[in-house]
């Protein structure tokens, strides 16, 4: 999804904390389709720029809904049940 294919009619756009809530529900349906995954997967198969990814996965881990671990260079996430 692209936040054009979300802004309203009137063209103003939607707010940041709109944008992260979608990402945030984005990954964890894949995290549930996928298992765990790395963050750079993650930016890669979800059509959000990555800085919204970033975010949307920070709350994820504060939330305690997902794990996060570092491996060497890579955030490896995996949702919580």
């Amino acid at each position: 999804m692209h936040t054009t294919d979300i802004l309203p009619e009137d063209g103003e756009a939607p707010s940041l904390f709109t944008l992260v809530g979608m990402a945030e529900t984005e990954i964890l349906q894949l995290l549930e389709r996928q298992g765990r995954m790395t963050l750079h997967r993650l930016v890669q198969a979800l059509e959000w720029p990555s800085g919204v990814i970033v975010m949307a996965a920070g709350v994820l881990i504060r939330e305690q809904r997902v794990q996060g671990r570092q491996r060497d260079f890579e955030v490896i996430l995996e949702r919580l049940a």
